[in-house]
């Protein structure tokens, strides 16, 4: 059973000073708010905190004790930290032991004006062990798997490229004694006319059987080519349509690598399988009682928590990704020294099932041609020419125009008169974004629901990233003013972003670990309020 952060509140609200197991505490989830109401100080609360037994994890959320006061902690092993917030004033308090209690004074914390620093340094610490025990120490080469569970079955899903042949090498390595590779085929390799395309994945799955045959694993076919075209092509071809630019991977990784893929591992291989990938992430955990924590791969250039923002924990916790403290020079070297047929396979770009042909011919087959107006986004009575169809134009990126000398960079799509909005100069402030808008019906957390804080104030400073390997950049998360019922989530970034996209995914970051992540519903435009 999952232990709630907010149970621990009730346990050091209660009459009682002991610290009940976590079982207990989970079953006084639902009366913490009352025991809350007649503790209004700080010293109060403080005295009832009991650090006996305590482990080294770290446990961050907040606590309402009125209308205008709250607490946020963190727990490090027996040292406590908290700050006070007092009609948004903020004081940090800390101590190390309960005995200190009377001693305490409020600190103003002394950093970013609005704790931006105070909360990413607070979150987790740097005591996060490994999911499946894998240690980080070791100048992130090793890969130490509990032996608890190298009996398990462990499907590794292998594409034919270098990343997925490693992945299953390093577990034939650690011992399990049953690795099993499949072969997933999402899309069908033959066109309109029903003739072979240039979809490379024939090729793959040779590939891939060649890969197996050496590392002496079975490797299986599993057909998803119905789930995706139901589950990630159709809402894709429907996005563009309405003038967004959508992430594919983003939403095959949730709806067939991580969902349709499990109900085929646990019809075949029994629900107790380990399902492994070559995704550059990493899992973490603060304690036995938590759930999985996406964390970033110690390879930054090849970090891909930004395409996993929207798997849950639940699936997470079957999980392996062997990569994920590597780097990708060490993976190319490891298929080298094995003799891999993939070790100098190049990476797979672009959208997979788009293959080497160009985008805009092979989504022409599904989209009609819709010639508009190119219209100037400071002056929507110049026009500048042409375009072929918007579902061929991104945010920020150039629109040619024959004949003319000046670089032009789309700004924005408008579906309903079909005009592609452009403007001149890539540093144009029309081509930057306050902010964003999500619908929390396209908001996915990692953990099932919001960090604690946020559901206690409102308000979440946190990182974020609209782009994949973009740095991730500072903001605060809001719920829109608004009377209606369905609110949006705000997003306002610390400085302008340039080229937000409509229908993009937006990911969020608390030091290395992924939060989660949501569709982006609207932009902010830099003359808001």
């Amino acid at each position: 059973m999952r232990f709630s952060l907010e149970s621990l509140t009730a346990v050091c609200f209660s009459r009682s000073a002991k610290f009940p197991s976590f079982p207990r505490a989970f079953q006084l989830r639902r009366s913490w708010l009352n025991a809350t109401r007649n503790y209004d100080t700080t010293k109060q609360f403080h005295s009832r905190l009991s650090t006996k037994g305590t482990s080294k994890v770290s446990i961050s959320y907040s606590l309402r004790l009125n209308q205008n006061r709250i607490l946020e902690g963190i727990r490090l092993g027996k040292n406590w930290s908290w700050t006070q917030v007092r009609n948004g004033a903020r004081n940090q308090i800390r101590f190390h032991s309960v005995n200190t209690v009377s001693k305490l004074q409020p600190i103003q914390y002394a950093g970013h004006q609005d704790d931006s620093s105070y909360i990413e340094d607070r979150y987790y610490s740097e005591e996060l062990e490994d999911y499946w025990g894998i240690d980080f120490s070791n100048d992130n080469k090793s890969f130490v798997v509990d032996e608890k569970i190298r009996n398990k079955t462990v499907v590794v899903g292998i594409s034919g490229g270098v990343d997925s042949s490693v992945s299953a090498l390093l577990l034939k390595q650690q011992g399990f004694k049953n690795v099993v590779g499949v072969f997933m085929r999402n899309w069908d390799p033959q066109d309109e006319s029903g003739e072979l395309d240039t979809c490379p994945i024939s090729e793959d799955f040779k590939v891939a059987e060649k890969v197996c045959k050496q590392l002496n694993i079975p490797l299986h076919e599993a057909t998803f080519i119905g789930q995706y075209w139901t589950e990630v092509f159709e809402p894709y071809i429907e996005i563009l349509k309405s003038g967004g630019t959508p992430n594919p991977d983003i939403f095959c990784n949730m709806e067939i690598k991580f969902k349709a893929f499990f109900h085929y591992v646990n019809q075949k291989f029994g629900s107790d399988a380990l399902v492994a990938t070559g995704h550059y992430a990493r899992l973490g955990k603060s304690s036995k009682d938590f759930s999985p924590l996406l964390l970033n791969s110690v390879d930054s250039t090849k970090d891909q928590t930004y395409f996993l923002c929207g798997v849950g924990s639940r699936a997470l916790s079957r999980v392996i990704f062997p990569l994920g403290s590597l780097y990708k020079t060490q993976v190319r070297s490891l298929a080298k020294s094995h003799g891999l047929c993939t070790a100098e396979k190049k990476d797979s770009v672009g959208i997979c099932f788009v293959g080497k042909r160009k985008f805009t011919d092979f989504i022409g087959n599904y989209l009609d041609e819709n010639p508009g107006n190119i219209v100037s986004v400071d002056d929507t009575k110049i026009t500048f020419g042409r375009h072929s169809g918007l579902f061929r134009y991104t945010i920020g990126q150039g629109a040619k125009v024959s004949g003319l000398k000046k670089k032009l960079f789309v700004t924005g799509k408008d579906p309903k008169t079909n005009n592609l909005f452009v403007c001149e100069g890539e540093d144009n402030p029309a081509l930057f974004s306050k902010g964003l808008y999500v619908n929390p019906k396209f908001m996915y957390w990692v953990d099932g629901e919001p960090p604690r804080d946020f559901c206690f104030t409102g308000t979440l400073r946190l990182k974020c990233k609209v782009r994949y390997r973009q740095a991730s950049v500072w903001c605060t998360l809001h719920f829109e003013n608004s009377s209606t019922e369905n609110r949006r989530l705000v997003v306002i970034f610390d400085e302008p972003e340039k080229a937000v996209t409509p229908m993009q995914v937006v990911a969020f970051y608390r030091g290395d670990v992924c939060l989660g992540g949501g569709l982006i519903g609207g932009v902010v435009d830099t003359n808001q309020s």
